[in-house]
């Protein structure tokens, strides 16, 4: 079986999401494939609004919600992080795409999750980049030389997504089921056991 993963780097629901579907994987065994996004894109072609576009109520809201999902999921979380957005997500995603060893692409995934979320670090700066991969012992030399080999794979994702009916992060999809955002996680469980 195979989950498809429509995500931002941008998505603190993404963050949230994360660490359950990677358990959700380890349980069913079901390989995933990463599909990072270009959000503001997928946005465009979806009728969505970037986060400063929102209306005041909707900010509101969801701020509130980050803090419950925050306290329900004992994760830490800065609600309004340093860099955010990113100064660059596209080279991080490229480098996602890049990796080939499962374990290791969801792990480089959440600490770029992790980074903008606790760590307050800019993703878009390659020298975090280069940590995330020392970090987790990925060679970055050979991610980094094979990024222009996999933008347009990453640029081409949200058109691919929209024409799929998705419009958001994080959405999983089994078998043209979607499934969006972590709060869906249970139901997806649902989905995948029957």
């Amino acid at each position: 079986m195979q989950v498809d993963y429509y995500y931002t780097l941008m998505s603190p629901w993404a963050y949230f999401g994360a660490p359950r579907f990677y358990s959700l994987q380890q349980k069913y065994k079901f390989k995933i494939n990463h599909l990072p996004l270009d959000i503001l894109k997928l946005f465009s072609l979806s009728g969505g609004l970037p986060l400063a576009k929102r209306a005041e109520q909707r900010k509101t809201y969801r701020i509130m919600e980050l803090k419950r999902w925050k306290h329900k999921l004992n994760m830490p979380i800065n609600i309004s992080p340093k860099y955010f957005p990113p100064s660059n997500v596209s080279k991080a995603s490229a480098m996602i795409l890049s990796i080939e060893d499962q374990d290791k692409q969801n792990a480089f995934s959440f600490s770029c999750l992790e980074n903008i979320w606790v760590n307050e670090k800019d993703i878009g700066n390659e020298k975090n980049l280069i940590d995330i991969c020392n970090d987790l012992n990925i060679d970055h030399d050979k991610l980094l030389k094979n990024i222009d080999n996999k933008i347009n794979l990453y640029e081409s994702i949200a058109i691919s997504a929209a024409q799929k009916n998705i419009f958001g992060s994080p959405t999983y999809v089994v078998d043209k089921e979607i499934f969006w955002g972590q709060d869906r996680l249970e139901l997806l469980e649902e989905f995948i056991h029957n």
